[in-house]
């Protein structure tokens, strides 16, 4: 019972962090998406000016006019979920955490994460977070525990499956009698008379030893108690080797996720100083409506939006 009270609250504890850095990407996310969604708007605006001044196709500005469509629905997603259920949204997310937290679904309140994840290239020492998982983790303290119990059940069913050896001893105080109570003149009329009398004593003391011929049954017992207590050896053994390679992967994934942060944070620079050169030659106008700059320059606030992501990712 300890050791299941003891993963449980870990598991919260591992829900509620979990929940809570969801929660951070999710306003992330949001946040992304929405400047990605002002940029369109500000461009369709340029464009549906100069469309209805003639100086813009109307193939243009409804291009531009979809992909600000597309941005909204995007911001959309992001704040109350997408409709297959894949990302919760920062509502959904934050519903989660507040369950967690064993606050209501919602109030006058609005959840949002106070700290940021590090930045930095955070390293462990193998060998001590190896011993300190074998030592800490409930799994293998409550097997350990069922390891004791089979070594106990063992030594309980070899003693069963030996002989008896007993040491008796008997002690007697008769009295015999026609009647329990009865004509104390003549021999043996009263039983009573006889046992007060005290001549009618007797002991015995020895020794017994007994035991099944065979002792087939006592044999299944102990046979059965030791291939129980070896299956809980072996089932700690293989939580043991499960526990080193979960370790192996967070290491590694440790490893993954700095390196790849690095390359969506280079991706992301770039991407938005590609961002800001269209942006500057929309800002100072095109050439010609033949002029790809528009469709570039909506292509990159794309590329940022999904480059922000990923990095915070």
């Amino acid at each position: 019972a300890i050791a299941d009270f003891e993963l449980a609250v870990r598991d919260l504890l591992q829900d509620v962090e979990r929940t809570y850095w969801e929660l951070y990407y999710a306003y992330r996310q949001f946040d992304a998406n929405k400047s990605h969604r002002d940029s369109s708007l500000r461009l369709w605006k340029r464009v549906q000016i100069q469309f209805v001044a003639g100086a813009e196709t109307a193939q243009r500005e409804a291009l531009v006019r979809g992909d600000y469509y597309t941005a909204q629905s995007r911001v959309e997603e992001s704040l109350a979920g997408s409709a297959t259920g894949l990302f919760r949204g920062v509502y959904g997310v934050e519903r989660q955490l507040r369950l967690l937290m064993g606050l209501p679904p919602s109030d006058e309140k609005t959840l949002r994460p106070l700290d940021a994840p590090l930045q930095v290239d955070v390293r462990f020492d193998w060998d001590l977070a190896l011993k300190e998982s074998m030592w800490r983790r409930p799994e293998l303290r409550r097997q350990q525990w069922q390891i004791k119990r089979r070594e106990l059940e063992l030594l309980a069913a070899t003693n069963f499956g030996r002989g008896r050896f007993d040491l008796v001893g008997l002690y007697r105080w008769r009295g015999f009698g026609d009647d329990l109570a009865g004509d104390t003149n003549i021999p043996n009329g009263s039983a009573i008379e006889d046992l007060l009398g005290g001549d009618l004593q007797d002991w015995q003391l020895g020794v017994e030893y007994s035991t099944p011929i065979g002792n087939r049954r006592g044999h299944l017992a102990i046979r059965h108690a030791e291939l129980q207590l070896a299956r809980e050896r072996a089932i700690y053994h293989e939580q043991e080797l499960a526990i080193s390679h979960e370790l192996a992967d967070s290491f590694a994934d440790l490893d993954r996720a700095f390196v790849t942060s690095k390359t969506n944070y280079n991706r992301r620079v770039a991407v938005d100083l590609e961002v800001d050169k269209w942006n500057k030659r929309v800002e100072a106008g095109v050439g010609s409506k033949e002029d790809p700059a528009y469709e570039f320059y909506l292509d990159a606030l794309q590329r940022f939006a999904a480059a922000d992501t990923a990095y915070y990712r």
